[in-house]
């Protein structure tokens, strides 16, 4: 019988990397969707505060890849590269 513990610490990393993931998505999409129409004008700022969610991205990345969790690994996939595109708009734009 498996411990409930480390069942329900599972469960919440895939529940918090899951809210990361399309936080990001919706953020890189709203992103780019003010950079096409002229009338939308957003202010994103990058500070540290957007870095903590990325780490648990790309370290959950990793454990989604060694354990096999296919689901999870595209998941965790779409989110970190929404974080690295919505991180690279704004830094240059």
């Amino acid at each position: 019988m498996q411990p409930i513990i480390p069942k329900i610490l599972k469960n919440l990393l895939n529940v918090v990397v899951t809210v990361f993931s399309f936080f990001f998505l919706g953020l890189a999409v709203l992103y780019i969707y003010s950079i096409f129409v002229p009338a939308v004008g957003i202010t994103f700022t990058t500070s540290i505060i957007p870095v903590i969610p990325g780490l648990i991205l790309l370290g959950s990345l990793v454990y989604y890849f060694i354990t096999n969790q296919l689901t999870m690994e595209i998941i965790s996939s779409i989110g970190t590269i929404s974080m690295v595109v919505f991180f690279i708009l704004g830094i240059y734009l």
